[in-house]
């Protein structure tokens, strides 16, 4: 593993097998990759404060979504479940 910092904001373990990339998400202010695996990691910077009024304003958001980490987490995962 490697430990990866990124502007004094955060840091993040990924797997040595990744090398940065540059060229995967414009917004993205991490973005690690390895081709030949298909593997890509990409972190994107949003505001604590746009998820938390999302879910206070949306009624369906809020009935399904706690307007924290946990709430922000749940809607990414089941989002991403949509997908497969």
């Amino acid at each position: 593993m490697q430990s990866i910092k990124v502007k004094g904001q955060y840091e993040i373990e990924l797997p040595k097998i990744l090398s940065k990339a540059d060229n995967l998400h414009e917004d993205a202010s991490l973005q690690y990759q390895n081709i030949f695996s298909e593997f890509y990691t990409i972190v994107i910077d949003e505001p604590i404060a746009d998820f938390n009024d999302m879910v206070k304003f949306d009624f369906l958001l809020k009935e399904n979504y706690s307007p924290d980490l946990n709430g922000y987490a749940y809607l990414l995962k089941d989002n991403l479940s949509l997908c497969y």
